[in-house]
């Protein structure tokens, strides 16, 4: 069924889920929140590339140090977030 969902019907569906309510106005219940969010992700995992994918999270990436060329796991922003 996942297969078959267009990238229209998904942008509606994700937008409902946001919202907490149908096109119509009427409220998501609990369950179909649920259902809603499996959908999302489901059809992610198939459609979408991973960083585009609800719930993605972006490690970065590992940078020598300046001192000794050990690797660090700190990214380029939060270095230059703690020089300041």
């Amino acid at each position: 069924m996942l297969e078959h969902l267009n990238p229209t019907v998904y942008e509606q569906l994700k937008q409902s889920l946001e919202v907490g309510k149908w096109p119509d106005g009427e409220l998501l219940t609990e369950r179909q929140k649920e259902i809603v969010m499996q959908a999302l992700i489901g059809w992610g995992e198939i459609h979408l590339p991973a960083e585009q994918r609800i719930g993605y999270i972006d490690k970065g990436k590992k940078e020598k140090s300046r001192n000794d060329g050990t690797s660090s796991d700190v990214d380029s922003s939060t270095n230059i977030i703690s020089r300041s």
